[in-house]
C-alpha cells in the first residue's frame, strides 16, 4: 500500500467507487468528534482504506463478493449503495440480475425477491443516482 494515511486512502477509493457528489456526505460525517463521525471515519479508512483500496482482488470482483453477503443480509440501503458500486465497477444490469439468480438457493426465495425489488430501485433511478 501506499505512503498515504488510511483516511486519505478511504476518501480516495469511495469517491472513486461513488463519485465525488455522491461521496461529500459520508467524508463530510467524518468531521469531528461525536459518534457519528467516529462512525464514519471508521467507515473511511477500515473499509474503503484498508479493505476496497487492497491489491488481491479488482474492484468488479469486490463488488461481486459484497453483494452476495448483502443480499443474505438483506440490508436495503447498503445493498442499494452496493448495486450502485457494482454498476460503476463495470458490471451490467444483466450481470446484476444473475448475481441475484445466482445467490436464491443459497440465501433463500425471500432475500433474492428482496434483492431483486433493490435492484429495480436502483435501475429505475437517473442516472445520476447509480453514482456517475
Amino acid at each position: 500500500m501506499s505512503g498515504e494515511d488510511r483516511l486519505t486512502r478511504g476518501i480516495r477509493t469511495y469517491q472513486r467507487l461513488r463519485g465525488k457528489e455522491v461521496a461529500k456526505p459520508l467524508i463530510n460525517a467524518a468531521e469531528g468528534d461525536d459518534a457519528a463521525a467516529v462512525r464514519a471515519r471508521y467507515a473511511l479508512e477500515a473499509c474503503f482504506g484498508d479493505i476496497w483500496d487492497r491489491s488481491g482482488l479488482c474492484l468488479r470482483s469486490r463488488s461481486l463478493v459484497t453483494l452476495g453477503i448483502l443480499i443474505a443480509r438483506a440490508l436495503p440501503e447498503e445493498l442499494k449503495n452496493h448495486f450502485r458500486i457494482a454498476l460503476r465497477n463495470g458490471l451490467t444490469p444483466d450481470e446484476l440480475s444473475e448475481v441475484v439468480l445466482h445467490a436464491t438457493p443459497y440465501v433463500g426465495f425471500p432475500e433474492s425477491a428482496f434483492a431483486v425489488r433493490c435492484l429495480e430501485d436502483v435501475l429505475r433511478e437517473p442516472v445520476e443516482g447509480n453514482g456517475s
